[in-house]
């Protein structure tokens, strides 16, 4: 993970490793599906539609 650190990618490889999210989810993904303020993901889309789902963000450890 640190040799994507300062790659254009690692917010994405982030957020799946970190997030259990789906592939399909990610790349449904929308900057108004990120809630910084209250640290949230909305998952409202993905390839496949299943169900709506809310993940928490928690704080960066760095």
């Amino acid at each position: 993970m640190d040799s994507l650190k300062d790659t254009e990618y690692y917010p994405v490889f982030y957020t799946l490793l970190f997030t259990g999210m789906r592939r399909s989810e990610a790349l449904q993904l929308r900057r108004q599906d990120i809630d910084l303020d209250f640290g949230r993901l909305s998952i409202e889309r993905s390839l496949h539609h299943l169900n709506d789902r809310t993940l928490p963000l928690s704080a960066t450890q760095d």
